[in-house]
């Protein structure tokens, strides 16, 4: 416990050592302008379009949890996503999402392997559609800002494929065959292969995950177009799939600094100013963390509502 202590409290100071070395280099002068300029009418579409892709993201659970029979209704499986959604805003970003998210399945008595099983695949899904969005607008990254992005995206995909080929390799090794000697384990690692290999599930999946992730993005459009900031849509997205990734490193606390860092340096090759790519990323992560508490909490306390009242 004491070293999961230490590795908490070390992930807090690099939260607030990249906070704080941002804060260092904004020009508080330039943030107030952007204060006064926004919008309103632009947070609350903001909060609805991150509400709508925890809606979505929900779905995605309800199809991967479910595959071969049924497990859980898509309620709980929306409570579930919403539950996982808070704890990554909180805590460790992505690791505490997907601990919350093995825990609260196992409590709808779905075995332990198989949960993790289905929160692994859950984040593979995401990281594809980022790759997917990501390859989609490549074409359009040299036409609005050169080489810079290109490298860093090649340097990306290079990395994802090593340790591709790396998890595959491993599979052919001894523990490979270990693995799969065990009954349970290898029936979890049949199931998630049988995603994989059908095509109508899986592409109703990897399409959910698109949408999810479209929803995002256009939060993120909507808050710059609140700051008055002239931007297009495609231009984001030749840098925001890469901002998400980056974001979704385990490395702070719920994504704060981490989070900022990636949308200063992503949004600052498309000549956003840092100061604009500080507020908006402060802006994702706080209406990220409310849509995740005001929306998903209620579900929680009318499911328990109704639990107690059954008695």
């Amino acid at each position: 416990m004491s070293g999961l202590s230490n590795v908490f409290y070390l992930k807090i100071l690099i939260s607030i050592a990249l906070l704080a070395f941002i804060a260092t280099q904004v020009n508080w002068g330039d943030v107030s302008p952007s204060f006064s300029n926004m919008s309103i009418s632009g947070l609350a579409w903001a909060f609805i379009a991150l509400t709508f892709q925890t809606l979505v993201l929900g779905v995605r659970w309800y199809f991967i949890v479910n595959t071969g029979r049924q497990r859980m209704d898509y309620k709980k499986a929306l409570q579930i996503t919403f539950a996982s959604l808070i704890a990554n805003f909180m805590f460790l970003t992505s690791v505490s999402g997907l601990a919350v998210r093995v825990i609260l399945t196992v409590r709808e008595k779905v075995s332990l392997l198989f949960a993790l099983g289905a929160s692994v695949i859950d984040r593979l899904m995401t990281l594809l559609a980022l790759l997917i969005l990501a390859a989609l607008f490549m074409p359009f990254a040299h036409t609005y800002m050169g080489k810079e992005l290109m490298i860093m995206a090649a340097s990306l995909f290079a990395t994802l494929l090593v340790l591709g080929l790396g998890l595959y390799a491993l599979s052919k090794t001894h523990y490979g065959s270990f693995l799969k000697s065990s009954r349970k384990t290898a029936c979890t690692l049949k199931y998630m292969q049988t995603i994989f290999t059908k095509p109508h599930l899986f592409s109703s999946i990897i399409m959910v995950s698109l949408i999810a992730q479209l929803f995002y993005f256009g939060a993120v459009y909507i808050l710059l177009q609140g700051l008055e900031i002239d931007i297009k849509f495609v231009q984001l997205l030749t840098v925001l799939p890469m901002i998400a990734l980056i974001s979704s490193l385990p490395i702070g606390i719920g994504g704060w600094g981490v989070r900022e860092g990636a949308f200063v340096y992503g949004l600052g090759i498309l000549g956003i100013g840092m100061e604009q790519a500080f507020l908006v990323s402060i802006q994702v992560g706080l209406l990220g963390l409310v849509s995740a508490t005001l929306v998903g909490l209620p579900t929680w306390f009318i499911q328990d509502r109704k639990q107690t009242q059954k008695v």
